[in-house]
């Protein structure tokens, strides 16, 4: 599982640093798998996250992202296996290119997509890290010559940002949480 998320970056790992299944190919998703590679070593921990609970994760941020997931579950949309990241090896990874959110995790949402799940301390700090990992990614693809590259979906339901592998699914989870779909793109 390789995504445009800093969190995954590297060899493709599952649960618990078990090596990923493999899952649905397609264009789209190989240009994020490649911008991935591509932006190995992302991370500035603190910054946009809340207090630190055990573990590193803020626990009402945590909160949060498990009922976002236990939501989802609720409207048929997957994430009955949520599983919130590591930490530590967030913090290592965003060292330097993005903020830490307040909690991070991921499941497997509609028709088998890598969800990621993430809560922020507010809306403010939300914004502010889809706004840096866009620009981070946007110019790491420029980097590579992945022109095609042109950001990424998600959804923000309050606090929580959804990163979903598609739009669509970005359309059906906004609406199944009340929140809304949008796209970063490379400007």
């Amino acid at each position: 599982m390789v995504v445009a998320s800093c969190a995954a970056v590297g060899p493709a790992r599952g649960r618990a640093g078990r090596p990923a299944a493999p899952r649905r190919a397609g264009r789209r998703r190989a240009l994020i798998a490649a911008v991935a590679l591509v932006a190995a070593g992302c991370a500035r921990p603190g910054g946009d996250g809340a207090a630190a609970g055990e573990g590193g994760w803020a626990p009402e941020a945590v909160a949060a992202i498990v009922a976002t997931a236990s939501g989802l579950a609720g409207a048929g949309l997957g994430c009955g296996d949520f599983d919130p990241y590591e930490y530590g090896r967030v913090a290592a990874e965003y060292e330097g290119s993005l903020p830490v959110p307040a909690a991070m995790g991921e499941c497997t949402g509609p028709d088998g997509e890598h969800l990621e799940l993430a809560a922020f301390a507010d809306g403010g700090a939300r914004r502010r890290f889809v706004e840096e990992k866009a620009a981070f990614l946007c110019r790491r693809a420029r980097e590579a010559g992945l022109a095609a590259f042109g950001g990424f979906p998600y959804v923000e339901a309050g606090r929580v940002l959804v990163q979903p592998d598609t739009a669509p699914a970005a359309r059906r989870i906004a609406g199944a949480l009340g929140g809304r779909a949008a796209r970063a793109g490379c400007g």
